[in-house]
């Protein structure tokens, strides 16, 4: 059972990115890098999404999308600092322990906006939707994980040669 809700939640939130650099702009989402791909995927709905699931996507990026852009921002900072003072000569235990703190109570604001972001994203698409956008984020995960496999296995196989 946990397996089970492990992998939906993990599917929401991929299906969340998708939904959030394809439907809204990326100053509000902060996902705008990867929108062509978003749109596509979208695009390719059967039924497509209709203007209302459009606009009420909108309402619900523009709502969490510039938090968890600023929590990520955050977290990236968090974890260059607890790098950098766990790598000084010599390290300092208190402002560690501090950073680690810092950089674990960002990480679970974080979970908690995005897991507010399934929960709105969950509500507007429906089970249809979100069935399709799953086996086409899965069939596209299982491609690029053949092709690294395939890539290893022929570095690996150009090493046996030389060996």
């Amino acid at each position: 059972m946990k397996k089970w809700i492990k992998n939906v939640t993990v599917l929401s939130f991929l299906l969340a990115v998708i939904v959030v650099g394809g439907v809204c702009n990326s100053e509000a989402a902060g996902y705008g890098h990867r929108s062509g791909a978003a749109v596509k995927l979208i695009s390719s709905l059967n039924p497509p999404l209709s203007t209302d699931q459009q606009d009420q996507l909108k309402s619900i990026l523009s709502t969490y999308g510039p938090t968890l852009k600023t929590l990520r921002q955050q977290l990236h900072t968090a974890k260059k600092q607890l790098n950098t003072d766990v790598m000084a000569t010599p390290p300092v235990d208190a402002t560690i322990l501090a950073d680690a703190a810092a950089v674990a109570k960002i990480g679970t604001q974080l979970k908690a906006e995005r897991a507010q972001l399934n929960s709105a994203l969950n509500g507007v698409l429906t089970t249809d939707q979100i069935k399709q956008l799953t086996q086409q984020l899965r069939a596209k995960f299982e491609g690029r994980l053949d092709a690294k496999i395939d890539h290893l296995l022929l570095k690996y196989a150009r090493y046996l040669e030389k060996q």
